[in-house]
């Protein structure tokens, strides 16, 4: 099997096993399944490690996309290391839809409120324009 996202992550980083377990909260072995696919990755968890990580949530659950990780510090390979990963289950794919899900949820809230400030701002706008005008 190849290198997985997460291990090319924590890699690039020189975490060890341990510490991002540690960050998480979790056993090292309950890490290393998830490190090495045998535990599948919830949304939570996924936005958890890509609060760690500093990458979006997605990117845990990419499809045929390479890994590439030029981690050049001591104990690296000394060069780029590939993975690639091409099966989507209909879980992984049904967690990747309720990511996107999530996402537009939060776009449309957004949205909402940045459309309450405009109002919120024409009606600061007309009240100042009244007291400057007595």
């Amino acid at each position: 099997m190849g290198i997985t996202i997460l291990q090319s992550l924590r890699e690039s980083k020189n975490w060890t096993q341990e510490y991002v377990a540690e960050v998480l909260d979790i056993t090292q072995s309950a890490y290393a399944k998830l490190e090495g696919g045998k535990t599948k990755l919830t949304i939570d968890r996924a936005k958890e490690l890509a609060h760690v990580f500093s990458v979006p949530p997605e990117a845990f659950f990419a499809t045929s996309s390479e890994v590439v990780n030029y981690n050049t510090g001591n104990g690296s390979f000394g060069g780029p290391i590939y993975g690639y990963n091409n099966y989507v289950d209909t879980d992984t794919k049904s967690l990747y839809e309720r990511i996107l899900q999530d996402k537009n949820n939060h776009i449309s809230m957004l949205s909402k409120e940045i459309m309450e400030l405009r109002k919120e701002k024409e009606q600061l706008i007309r009240l100042i324009e009244k007291i400057t005008e007595k």
